[in-house]
């Protein structure tokens, strides 16, 4: 606390400070009082906050993440019936949750992370048949099925059109048989385990190469995957290795990839089809980009000529290469495809490499800017490795204080421990092999057992 307060004047001109807009809202709506309903469960604390009269806002760990409940009736057909105007406004406000969707009806969807629901509500509402909401907080799946049932017009509590599953998603699909059209996740990036502490579990196993081949045998003939969140160079990366692992060239597997701008850098739309991208499709995809007018396709196979010049453009070339892999490191950063045995998605820039002369990688992707941005301070630290590193400086700290302060002050306590070196030593040794093997089994079994909670 200390170092804090007399580093702070320094710190604050080195660091860019961001306001977390979430946790901001949550403190307005905290101050008014404005809670309607609120619970606990072993991942995080989850709010209630009336937002309209057909929105309920879901507060996630005191706002580090944000989600929502909409009113709905509970009809279903006129739902759907909605698809024709859903697609057009999707398509004037770059909507992604409408692209995977662009070329289908009567289909099913699993939906991974859906939390209040609102992104599975938005699948029906483009026509599809069936949806799976995979969620993993209890807490939230109580409030949308239970205590705002009536609210939420029985969204997931009717099997004939949508159910969810309180699970994690990759944990899920291992034990599941289905196969689904379109395998979906909207921001499914969430800081609540370094919120809580948990800094084993803040790494997931939803975005590695090995997850993308699962996903890739759970989708139809013509099933799609659809990610939209910040990294979509990465996710091009995990793709593009996983068909290689898979034995498939790049003239073939390029006509299975799609990677589109979004309204914001943490909202870029990479899309994997199992069957080859049709030409007719991927017209569908320009011109929903076009009736925006603000943002572009990145990467889409057949219309090359319509992408950003492939000088400059680092999604075509990983896409169409023969060997991506000299592609993935420039300067400070690092776009290697993560793995199970390294999945560490958002390690973007490598920790101790200077962050300067940018204007010399003209194939740095506009996602990466804006999220690493240099600093002072932290140019030599991705963004992703300062909590660990501030609590690394905090371990060492206390330890300092409750052990390295009393052998210092007290002569007769270091005189003791002298005979006792070794056996210290190996104590020490013990519990730090421990702790190395814990936190690996901790994070692998989530994928066995389902659950951070039963892992611990």
């Amino acid at each position: 606390v200390a170092a804090g307060v007399v580093g702070a004047p320094r710190m604050r001109d080195g660091v860019e400070l961001r306001v977390n807009v979430g946790r901001a809202d949550y403190m307005k709506d905290w101050k008014a009082r404005r809670f309607i309903a609120s619970g606990w469960s072993a991942l995080s604390r989850v709010d209630i906050v009336p937002m309209t009269s057909e929105l309920l806002r879901v507060y996630i760990a005191g706002g580090a993440n944000v989600s929502t409940i909409r009113r709905f009736d509970g009809d279903y057909d006129a739902l759907r019936a909605r698809r024709p105007k859903v697609l057009e406004d999707s398509a004037r406000h770059v909507q992604h949750l409408a692209l995977p969707h662009l070329s289908k009806t009567n289909h099913t969807v699993c939906m991974i992370g859906t939390s209040g629901g609102d992104d599975s509500y938005t699948a029906l509402s483009l026509g599809a048949r069936h949806v799976t909401g995979i969620e993993m907080d209890p807490t939230i799946a109580r409030f949308v099925t239970e205590t705002y049932r009536s609210f939420a017009g029985g969204l997931f509590t009717d099997p004939r059109h949508a159910v969810m599953v309180v699970d994690e998603g990759r944990s899920f699909l291992r034990r599941s048989s289905d196969r689904f059209d379109v395998i979906q996740q909207v921001n499914n990036f969430t800081p609540i385990a370094f919120q809580n502490g948990a800094l084993n579990l803040s790494e997931t196993y939803l975005l590695t190469v090995e997850s993308f081949r699962e996903f890739h045998d759970h989708l139809t003939d013509d099933g799609i995957l659809a990610i939209t969140r910040y990294g979509a160079v990465r996710l091009l990366a995990n793709a593009v290795e996983m068909f290689r692992r898979m034995g498939v060239k790049p003239s073939e597997y390029s006509r299975h990839l799609f990677v589109g701008e979004g309204g914001r850098p943490v909202e870029y739309t990479f899309m994997m089809k199992r069957s080859p991208f049709t030409p007719e499709e991927v017209d569908r995809l320009f011109a929903f980009y076009a009736a925006s007018g603000a943002r572009k396709v990145l990467y889409a196979p057949y219309r090359t000529n319509d992408l950003p010049a492939r000088v400059g453009n680092l999604y075509l070339q990983i896409a169409t290469a023969e060997d991506p892999s000299p592609l993935y490191r420039m300067g400070c950063f690092d776009f290697r495809p993560t793995t199970d045995d390294r999945p560490f998605f958002n390690r973007m820039k490598v920790l101790g490499q200077q962050d300067r002369h940018r204007e010399r990688l003209p194939l740095l992707p506009a996602e990466i800017r804006e999220v690493e941005r240099p600093g002072r301070l932290d140019k030599r630290v991705p963004q992703g490795d300062i909590p660990p590193l501030i609590v690394l400086f905090e371990g060492i700290l206390l330890a300092g204080v409750f052990f390295a302060l009393p052998l210092a002050s007290r002569p007769e306590l270091r005189a003791s421990l002298r005979g006792s070196r070794r056996v210290l030593g190996y104590f020490a040794c013990l519990g730090l092999g421990f702790i190395f093997v814990e936190i690996c089994l901790i994070q692998r079994l989530v994928l066995f057992l389902g659950s951070p909670v039963y892992s611990i």
